[in-house]
């Protein structure tokens, strides 16, 4: 026995449209025989009403005992058991009209059975179909899936005519029911033994499934008040339509015939708008439109209806009853079939946001009970006005009318009870059963999270790494740290409270009080005054602020950190002179600490000098936060240096962030007008910082937002169609994974800029259930997205976010996006000459690491173009991979570089004779970041994140025995990565152990305050990659997923107990 993920889709499908066409075998044949002797044996008008109100009695029975008893036995046995009943109704009726006289109670009682074994059956197919498919495949087949079933119906009804001729009564008609239904109950035995139905069933009551949890939930209360009045509409039809197609045929053949041909044509027109129109209207108007078209039409046939029936007459004796008649069969024919083709498939998509566990329970009782209910009602409605004696026929088709709008009415509100359910059932997807991958903005989020830790450990991390990288958030969060926290957490942050309170004791000549507003008092006597800091005092021997500038001037470090300490309570326009000395002071410590103090003062004076720190890597990220604390105010200013450094894209990106940080109409303002800056990286920084402003495009600017949504799915199409094109082959994985990151920067993208015009909660919970890889969260998201997306987008948009294959993706996108098809060595060509904004440098350099190992692969101009290249990282890949392919030229070309570039790319290519071909690999940046990308640390991160890292790499040797870390080392060491050798580790406790290649050494030292508790020694020749820690942060700093990661595994590594990190 296979399970569902085993088998084929193709299998499935044919063995549920084998069953769907006996039950339209099944369905014809008893709907045209039993319709046929009743319309012939009774008077409409007075038996029919009483009819439909005995159909819906005895079909609410049935199908409530069906939803009851399949929520608590095998589904396989509750359908099994279901059709021998309805198989042996069905004999017993036929049998019954050879065994009595009377057979009034027979074809009223076949009559009645129509509506109730019909719903029965549909059930059970649907029941069957919902079990052998998942959602995902669920919505790719549904329209088409009953496809089986129509053309079994269209085959039936219109050969019952025929038939017809040679059978001795319409009874026999009953026969091919019954063989139907042998039929349908043998190929529900064959599915269970294929696939076994029950297998994943589990028989719990829910609470949402019983009557009262039914009518709590104003979702389904709403999807039963649709069902209910769009089957009253229409009875009403049908009523109408028997009515008057019993006066127009009265001979019982000619009826039999015509009603076949007529549901035949139903049938038929239900085929071909559920195969060719469906589809197309579900996908480009969506749910809402999709089910307000039959009620609109309806609507009309309605109106005309009434119209000719009060002008020319309704009554079989009126010459214009003809006209009438058509106009009463053109409505039914409409509304029948647009019921079956498009509302029905439409409405079980609205089944989807429901709780999986009662899905399938409370579509057996909306589609079963409740629609038997609604031809009760409608009978006793029916049955109600025929007791008038002033009813006509004609006044059915007025009342009609307000139901009707009614039914317009209840699916508005339909819809938007059905988005409501659908944004909470994400939601409840999201933060339970679905495990998402995280996507947080911001740094600060994730250390947010993990100061919420119940381990002591991971929370002290968190603040050192706040102190390190959000100083200007670091004594907010001791001030408001919670009381209850673990007892190392409280003292950790104790003592790192009291360390930023400095006791200050300075000797002057003369004692001076500097109160806070900067002004000197002279006294005799030397009196202690209060430095307030926070909400507390330091105290210090009374001084003025020539004192304060002589600290400043002072060759002892300690004193000029004094200074800045004291300027920071007093500081003005009078004094900020000083502050802007110690900025330029030459010790990197003073200068972190002025810089700390300009964030606090917000001092215009300071913003040029903190804005050309904007380009050191050591003070930029404090540069910036000191900025940011300035809010709107420096916005002007940093607007004009925006347009003067164009040429310095670390520093452009750094401004749209502090815009982003700033927020406010101004900064949303200026962040707009650069939407479509020509850098990629800058454009992709301003789209971060409109999210972060919570900006919502409108009017004009939504047609650039669509315009950059076409531009960034024509680039995910053709990383797509390069993926296929590439060969299998081992040296081209690498350009493989790095063009699938591609493709996952162009998700992001296409991502933040739908959140631009569209609700950005929602297309969160979109973005996150497609993330999240389940079938249920994929099918949930993109119908949220079905909800609300514009139709145009809809086209270009569902194939990158569909679950399809890729080959078909690239089909669907070649003709909107054309593109020429290329063999694996012109897309290596096409990929390093790609413009920047289409491909990233990672790619680029992965594209040349593949051309070095490509047999038979010449040194083009697209190759040797790049040896020229500003880009480092490319430079001495292109340099590499030439001298590899063909080391005459590369010497050739090296003549035509500058002397320091020459002497660069030596390093990386120069003499083999005196290095070996590991080592040359080691050195190159390409390799360090495919290194880097296999390390349990970094792994999964995108190369182009850890590019910027590997420009702060260097190698070290160390010889068996060397010391790599010495205990009370200081925290400002650099954080090392084992390429090859041996480390052992020596705690104080005596405890030791060993790290090996791809491992990280030194990353829980994290503050240059820290200091090393234990020892590293090289165990055997030993070669260590060296990151620099400053610039490690500080790409960290702007890069959340490489935080993410870093935490997780300093998390995991258990090895170092928190003990062993001084502080």
């Amino acid at each position: 026995m296979k399970t569902l993920e085993q088998s084929s889709e193709s299998g499935r499908i044919f063995l549920v449209l084998t069953i769907g066409f006996f039950i339209g075998i099944f369905n014809a044949t008893l709907d045209v025989g039993a319709s046929t002797l009743f319309l012939n044996r009774f008077e409409e008008q007075a038996y029919l009403p009483k009819a439909i109100v005995a159909s819906g009695i005895l079909g609410m029975i049935f199908t409530y005992l069906f939803a009851y008893f399949q929520n608590r036995l095998p589904f396989q046995m509750v359908a099994g058991s279901f059709i021998v009943i309805i198989l042996l109704t069905i004999t017993a009726i036929r049998l019954g009209f050879d065994s009595v006289e009377n057979t009034d109670l027979l074809i009223f009682s076949a009559f009645v059975c129509i509506g109730p074994f019909n719903a029965v059956v549909l059930l059970i197919f649907w029941g069957v179909f919902g079990r052998l498919f998942n959602l995902r495949e669920s919505k790719k087949i549904i329209s088409r899936i009953d496809s089986g079933q129509l053309l079994a119906s269209i085959i039936a009804l219109f050969a019952i005519p025929f038939i017809i001729s040679f059978l001795s009564e319409p009874t026999d008609l009953f026969w091919l029911s019954s063989a139907s239904a042998t039929m349908i109950f043998v190929m529900l035995l064959v599915v269970n033994w294929k696939y076994n139905m029950n297998s994943n069933q589990q028989y719990t009551q829910h609470k949402s499934s019983t009557f009262i949890g039914f009518i709590r939930s104003p979702y389904i209360v709403w999807m039963a008040i649709f069902v209910n009045i769009s089957m009253v509409c229409l009875f009403f039809v049908n009523y109408s339509f028997l009515a008057v197609t019993a006066k127009q045929f009265p001979d019982p053949g000619n009826l039999a015939k015509f009603i076949s041909i007529f549901t035949g044509t139903i049938v038929v027109f239900n085929f071909l708008i559920q195969n060719f129109v469906t589809d197309r209207i579900i996908t480009m108007y969506g749910l809402k439109v999709s089910l307000l078209i039959n009620p609109v039409l309806l609507c009309l046939f309605t109106f005309f209806s009434a119209i000719i029936g009060f002008y020319l007459g309704y009554g079989k004796q009126s010459e214009t009853f003809i006209i009438f008649f058509l106009a009463i069969a053109l409505g039914k024919l409409f509304t029948v079939s647009l019921k079956e083709a498009i509302d029905n498939p439409t409405f079980k998509l609205y089944f989807l946001p429901l709780d999986s566990t009662i899905r399938f329970n409370i579509q057996a009782r909306i589609e079963g009970v409740v629609t038997m209910f609604a031809g009760l009602i409608a009978g006793s409605l029916l049955w109600l006005l025929d007791t008038l004696a002033v009813m006509e026929l004609i006044y059915f088709t007025y009342l009609l009318i307000p139901i009707v709008f009614c039914w317009l009415f209840v699916t508005s509100k339909l819809y938007s009870y059905y988005r409501q359910t659908l944004e909470h059932t994400l939601e409840n997807l999201k933060e339970s059963k679905i495990t998402t991958p995280k996507h947080i903005h911001l740094v600060t989020d994730i250390l947010a999270n993990e100061l919420k830790s119940d381990h002591p450990a991971q929370v002290i991390t968190a603040l050192k790494l706040i102190e390190r990288m959000e100083p200007n958030l670091f004594e907010q969060v001791l001030a408001d740290f919670p009381e209850d926290s673990a007892p190392e957490v409280k003292n950790y942050v104790k003592n790192k409270a009291k360390s930023l309170l400095i006791d200050v004791v300075i000797q002057t000549g003369n004692s001076v009080d500097a109160n806070l507003n900067g002004t000197v008092e002279e006294e005799g006597n030397t009196k202690n005054a209060a430095l307030v800091i926070g909400n507390n005092k330091i105290k210090f021997n009374s001084f003025g602020i020539s004192s304060i500038q002589k600290l400043a001037k002072s060759k002892d470090i300690s004193e000029r950190l004094t200074a800045v300490q004291l300027l920071e309570q007093v500081i003005n326009s009078d004094n900020v002179f000083i502050l802007l000395e110690l900025l330029r002071d030459p010790d990197i410590t003073v200068r972190k600490a002025a810089l700390a103090t300009a964030r606090k003062s917000k001092m215009p004076e300071t913003w040029p000098m903190l804005i050309d720190f904007l380009a050191s890597p050591t003070h930029s990220y404090a540069a910036s936060m000191a900025l940011t604390e300035c809010g709107p105010d420096v916005l002007p200013v940093l607007e004009l240096v925006f347009h003067k450094a164009s040429h310095n894209t670390s520093i452009l990106q750094k401004i749209i962030h502090i815009y982003g940080q700033i927020g406010g109409e101004k900064a949303i303002e200026l962040l707009w007008d650069k939407i479509e800056y020509p850098d990629a990286r800058i454009e992709n920084e301003v789209l971060i910082s409109l999210g972060n402003c919570q900006f919502q495009a409108m009017a004009e600017k939504m047609t650039i937002v669509h315009r950059l949504l076409e531009t960034e799915l024509s680039k995910a199409a053709w990383n797509q169609a390069a993926l296929l094109e590439l060969e299998e082959v081992y040296y081209n994985e690498h350009l493989k994974t790095a063009l699938e990151e591609e493709m996952v920067y162009n998700f992001d993208r296409v991502f933040m800029l739908l959140s631009l015009i569209y609700n950005p909660e929602s297309i969160r919970l979109v973005k996150q259930n497609i993330e999240s890889g389940t079938s249920e969260g994929k099918v949930y998201a993109l119908e949220l997205l079905d909800v609300f997306i514009d139709k145009n987008l809809k086209t270009i948009l569902f194939p990158l976010l569909d679950d399809i294959p890729a080959s078909e993706e690239v089909s669907i996108y070649q003709a909107h996006f054309p593109r020429e098809t290329l063999s694996s060595k012109e897309v290596l060509l096409h990929i390093i000459n790609r413009d920047y904004n289409s491909m990233n440098r990672w790619t680029k350099a992965c594209a040349m690491y593949s051309i070095a190992a490509t047999p038979d692969m010449p040194v083009t101009h697209d190759l040797a173009a790049h040896i020229f290249n500003p880009d480092m990282l490319l430079r001495e890949t292109a340099a590499w991979a030439i001298h590899k392919m063909k080391p005459l030229a590369y010497l050739e070309l090296q003549n035509r570089l500058s002397v320091q570039a020459k002497q660069e790319l030596n390093r990386i290519t120069g003499s083999l004779i005196n290095s070996t071909y590991a080592n040359i690999q080691a050195g190159l940046m390409v390799y360090q970041i495919i290194f880097l990308k296999q390390t349990r640390a970094f792994r999964g991160l995108p190369g182009i994140l850890l590019s910027e890292l590997a420009g702060a790499i260097t190698i070290e040797q160390f010889k068996q025995g060397d010391f790599i870390i010495t205990p009370g080392k200081s925290g400002n060491t650099p954080i090392y990565l084992v390429l090859s050798g041996l480390v052992e580790w020596h705690s104080q406790g005596g405890e030791f152990w060993q790290s090996g290649i791809s491992e990280l050494v030194g990353e829980s030292i994290i503050l240059d305050s820290d200091v090393h508790a234990y020892k590293v020694i090289a165990r055997e020749d030993t070669e260590l990659y060296s990151i620099d820690k400053e610039k490690f942060y500080r790409v960290m700093a702007s890069q959340p997923k490489l935080m993410q990661q870093f935490l997780e595994n300093l998390n995991s590594n258990k090895r170092i107990p928190a003990e062993e990190v001084f502080a």
